[in-house]
């Protein structure tokens, strides 16, 4: 089968052939970019001699005697940052560790103290409730033998007579 008898045929064919070379042209244009972006000292990009940095590595020039080029400023500029920021958290945790520590000790001490009060309170209300019910045993057990005895009196008596 020809692919002239087929046009829509030859036509995705076209296409196909055109998104591939595409493909490498962008697989190419990604390459090229990456070799520059490892090769590339950014001596001539504008971005990097902002004068912001530039007027800093001045100062730091005039007062310390230092001279830096940008990347290198701008990297333990970056070092810096970091390090301040780790300082800052590690800092922060101890404030509020050594803050809350003594505050959630007392609440636990508080607590404590009031779960233990209402144990032993219960403790001795039960045992209290122990001894209601066996004072109470010994009187009915009493008032059992009593009538016991008094029914035997009065069957004694009825019989006697």
């Amino acid at each position: 089968m020809p692919s002239s008898m087929y046009p829509a045929v030859s036509h995705l064919r076209r296409m196909d052939n055109k998104l591939n070379d595409e493909f490498v042209s962008i697989g190419k244009r990604k390459e090229e970019l990456r070799n520059e972006a490892i090769t590339n000292d950014f001596t001539g990009n504008d971005q990097v001699h902002d004068r912001r940095i530039v007027a800093l590595l001045i100062i730091l020039k005039s007062i310390f005697n230092l001279d830096m080029q940008p990347l290198q400023f701008v990297f333990l500029f970056s070092i810096l940052i970091s390090l301040l920021m780790e300082t800052g958290i590690m800092l922060s945790f101890a404030t509020i560790t050594m803050v809350i520590a003594p505050v959630l000790q007392a609440r636990h001490i508080d607590a404590l103290e009031k779960e233990t009060l209402r144990v032993c309170t219960e403790g001795k209300a039960e045992q209290d409730d122990m001894r209601h019910k066996a004072s109470m045993n010994r009187v009915r057990k009493s008032g059992i033998q009593t009538m016991d005895k008094a029914n035997a009196a009065y069957n004694q008596a009825v019989a006697g007579v």
